[in-house]
């Protein structure tokens, strides 16, 4: 989530009106979410596993990217990120509609501060997770040039990550505690020098590889990896190997996401933007 606070912003200077914002948003996150919803579904339903399974009509519903909002469970419990991305998305997207998009770290940081309140929920936003947004954001925002607002902010984050983490009870939080903040603020640390300094370690080609697939590969890796790895144990494979052998699956999974819909869907979205008639509507918008 504090990448995504990074990119958020420059996504906003990319875009040149609310609309290019939500259709490019749009189509960066459906089309390979949509995918692979169905491949998971498809390979569950298939092969079967034990507490994940769910009906077709919920499988549907999954596809809004909100089925608990919606009463039903999810495909692979790991999508419950995509939820709180779109609420973030929400606020982004109001912001850029407002015409405050260079400000849209005062109201992000508006939600996370209610964490230090006790408060987790905010017209349905859950306010804690702003905070790594917010990090994101500001590390991002700094770019411009450092700022006295900047370690505000970057205090105000992790601070809200320490209290939630250390000085109130978090039962939804099994990884509650000092690792989880230490881990937020070595990631802050990365993420801060990546931005300023080339770290050639992470040119490496497979490296680049696998961030061009990351996000297919974070939709497929879970129940279809747990599946992979029980099929490929009762083969006979070590727990090792079957490990390999499921990354590898999803690996392979998430290069055809990508390059077969992920990229061309976006590619699309760009050709689409870039017509006379959207860039008439956006300067009306304007």
């Amino acid at each position: 989530m504090i990448i995504s606070g990074y990119v958020i912003l420059m996504s906003i200077d990319r875009s040149r009106s609310a609309l290019t914002f939500a259709v490019s948003r749009f189509g960066r996150l459906f089309p390979a979410f949509w995918a692979s919803c169905a491949v998971t579904y498809g390979v569950v339903s298939l092969m079967g596993l034990a507490l994940r399974e769910v009906a077709l009509r919920d499988a549907l519903l999954n596809l809004t990217m909100i089925p608990v909002r919606l009463g039903v469970g999810r495909i692979d419990r790991v999508y419950w990120t995509l939820e709180v991305e779109l609420t973030f998305y929400i606020v982004i997207f109001a912001c850029v509609a407002l015409g405050l998009g260079r400000w849209a770290l005062a109201p992000v940081a508006a939600i996370a501060a209610c964490t230090l309140t006790g408060r987790d929920y905010l017209w349905g936003f859950e306010t804690h997770w702003f905070s790594l947004f917010l990090i994101g954001m500001t590390l991002y925002d700094m770019r411009r040039g450092d700022r006295w607002w900047h370690a505000v902010l970057l205090t105000l984050g992790l601070g809200c990550v320490a209290f939630r983490h250390l000085y109130r009870e978090v039962t939804d939080a099994p990884h509650a505690g000092w690792p989880y903040l230490l881990a937020v603020m070595a990631f802050t640390a990365i993420v801060a020098l990546c931005s300023r300094v080339r770290v050639r370690p992470l040119e490496l080609p497979p490296l680049i590889f696998l961030s061009t697939i990351s996000y297919s590969l974070y939709l497929v890796h879970q129940n279809i990896g747990y599946i992979v790895i029980r099929e490929a144990q009762a083969r006979g494979l070590t727990p090792l190997a079957a490990i390999r052998a499921a990354a590898a699956f999803a690996i392979a999974i998430a290069t055809l996401i990508t390059f077969g819909i992920e990229r061309p869907a976006n590619r699309a979205v760009r050709s689409w933007l870039k017509r006379p008639s959207r860039k008439a509507l956006e300067a009306a918008e304007a």
